[in-house]
């Protein structure tokens, strides 16, 4: 697969996953494929690792984090985790607690503490 062609395809799965998570009924195995998806591939494509994490800092503020969290879980790219530090500053200086506490909760995919791990087949408790 091409650079520009899974990009375009990494795009398509951010907006599929963020349809199916704002719909409640959406079941927990819809949403994991397509978040497993997304992640196999940024892995089946290594050399383009700079362009998937400027992907996953555009998807800060803009996204839902589900599908942010189960990726990062596994990649815990630093770079990534320095933009998503940087969102969660930003938003306490303004004294956006709501914002702030919710970026900030994102920041434990990137330890084995993450409160995703257990809802997702791939990630067991």
């Amino acid at each position: 697969m091409k650079a520009r062609s899974a990009l375009d395809e990494f795009d398509r799965l951010v907006r599929e996953a963020d349809r199916l998570e704002e719909d409640i009924f959406a079941p927990l195995p819809d949403r994991e494929a397509v978040h497993k998806a997304a992640l196999e591939l940024v892995l089946q494509h290594p050399e383009m690792r700079s362009q998937f994490a400027a992907k996953f800092g555009e998807m800060l503020g803009t996204h839902e984090l589900e599908l942010f969290e189960y990726c990062m879980h596994e990649l815990r790219w630093a770079d990534v985790k320095v933009q998503l530090e940087a969102v969660v500053r930003d938003a306490d200086e303004r004294e956006d607690i709501r914002a702030r506490d919710y970026f900030a909760g994102a920041m434990t995919a990137f330890t084995d503490k993450w409160s995703g791990r257990g809802f997702f087949e791939r990630y067991p408790e």
